[in-house]
């Protein structure tokens, strides 16, 4: 795990932590969780995540598994396996929001298939196209990452 304190943070703790099959492992991430919980003050004592790609689908599996972790969820480029409609409806009380390239089409069109699904089951979800961005949209990187996951704050 790497804890990040830099300036440009905008007052969140960022951590890298290596989430792949984190289903198998909720109580590890439990654990991790509430020691940051008594260790900081965490706002709404929930937490935010993000997704990238091809590890999406898994880690919206560990919000939908453990939703009353988390606050909120961000998939740059990224989103649920939404073949499983109910387990969708877990993330009702998330925020979710997808943001991706507007030149990444693959993606683009699999975030507005799971974008109105969430809609429809009424969870809080949003969508925002990049325009002339590709996959790894690279207007995004530090500050304009920053500014979409402070909108779930909101």
């Amino acid at each position: 795990m790497n804890i990040i304190k830099t300036k440009d943070t905008q007052g969140w703790i960022l951590i890298g932590y290596r989430i792949y099959g984190a289903t198998n492992r909720t109580n590890e991430i439990k654990t991790l969780f509430n020691h940051l919980k008594s260790t900081y003050k965490i706002e709404g004592n929930k937490f935010y995540t993000t997704c990238h790609s091809a590890n999406s689908a898994g880690i919206f599996d560990l919000v939908m598994e453990m939703p009353d972790y988390f606050a909120g969820i961000t998939g740059m480029a990224g989103n649920p396996n939404n073949g499983n409609k109910a387990k969708l409806k877990q993330l009702k009380g998330v925020k979710v929001q997808f943001v991706v390239g507007e030149k990444d089409t693959y993606w683009m069109n699999s975030a507005k298939r799971s974008h109105q699904i969430l809609l429809d089951f009424g969870v809080e979800s949003s969508i925002e196209i990049i325009k002339n961005e590709e996959h790894v949209m690279r207007s995004l990187i530090r500050k304009g990452f920053l500014d979409r996951v402070n909108r779930l704050r909101k």
